[in-house]
């Protein structure tokens, strides 16, 4: 038996990362290689519901933090927090200028303001939100 897609959203740009939030099924978010993140409403596939710009390279990591709040990184070495309440961003860590080098992979501890940073030089940095 094989799997039948229900949906197929379609990009310009290579898809790079996916996460549906963890409270749920209806939306989701992807980065892609055009420096943006798309949220969908999965309920009217035919566009997103937000388009958030900021990252200035490929964006590979999205995760929700709650149905309203999302985390991403990007190979400009950035991190940032997005609030779709508002589709506004904040910048978390961009202190290393070196463009050689991009964040590369994310971990949020559970229930906590920590979070764990990994770079493509070994760097694995704990932040703490504020």
């Amino acid at each position: 038996m094989q799997g039948v897609s229900v949906c197929t959203i379609k990009t310009n740009a290579n898809v790079c990362c996916v996460q549906f939030p963890s409270d749920t099924g209806n939306s989701l978010a992807f980065g892609s290689a055009d420096h943006r993140i798309y949220f969908y409403d999965l309920r009217n596939p035919s566009g997103p519901l937000y388009t958030l710009v900021g990252h200035e390279r490929t964006v590979s990591y999205v995760r929700f933090l709650d149905s309203t709040t999302l985390v991403s990184s990007s190979t400009d070495n950035t991190l940032k927090l997005w609030d779709l309440s508002e589709c506004s961003s904040e910048v978390l860590d961009n202190e290393v200028d070196d463009t050689e080098q991009f964040v590369s992979s994310v971990c949020w501890r559970n229930q906590t303001s920590s979070l764990v940073a990994a770079n493509s030089m070994g760097d694995v940095k704990l932040l703490e939100m504020v």
